[in-house]
């Protein structure tokens, strides 16, 4: 039997000329700054200070992460839920700052399993698209703690394609 090859993300420091190895199971990577990087991986959001190699986990490792704004500030988060089915269910989501490492604002949707949640670059805007209901993509706005939402039906015959760069700078689709 093999072993699992381990995932990693090597760290060169040009200034210090040190490098550093972080060993993850990655699924996204962002920037904070110069000196932090945001990683999602399969259980854990952590924050890593690339100077001093601390690294610090934030929200539960009860959540799943299932998206991170362009700017890494802002993650959707949901429950993890062990024996999640295909049903639609009311599932809450979750925003949270990954910053200041803080819940944002929470809101619910009738949502299925293999959903899909987009965040605009700055996390602003929030899409929902369910491919249990591929006519129909979810929008909210946040402002501060309280979300609007809005409905977008299409047609029988359309389609909705998500995409990280379907947000616009100002947020619009």
């Amino acid at each position: 039997e093999k072993e699992k090859a381990d995932n990693f993300i090597w760290i060169f420091n040009a200034r210090n000329q040190n490098e550093r190895e972080i060993r993850t199971e990655v699924n996204l990577i962002r920037f904070l700054s110069n000196k932090d990087l945001l990683v999602a991986g399969a259980n854990a959001l952590e924050r890593y200070d690339l100077e001093t190699g601390q690294s610090h986990k934030l929200a539960s490792s009860e959540m799943e992460v299932l998206s991170v704004s362009a700017n890494g500030q802002v993650a959707a988060l949901r429950s993890r839920q062990p024996n999640r089915s295909k049903n639609i269910a009311i599932t809450s989501y979750i925003l949270w700052n990954t910053v200041v490492d803080k819940q944002i604002g929470v809101f619910s949707a009738a949502a299925g399993a293999d959903s899909q949640i987009l965040l605009s670059a700055d996390g602003r805007f929030v899409a929902l698209y369910d491919p249990d209901q591929p006519n129909m993509l979810r929008l909210w706005e946040r402002a501060g703690a309280e979300f609007k939402q809005r409905l977008i039906a299409l047609g029988a015959t359309s389609k909705i394609y998500l995409n990280r760069s379907d947000f616009n700078a100002d947020g619009s689709l």
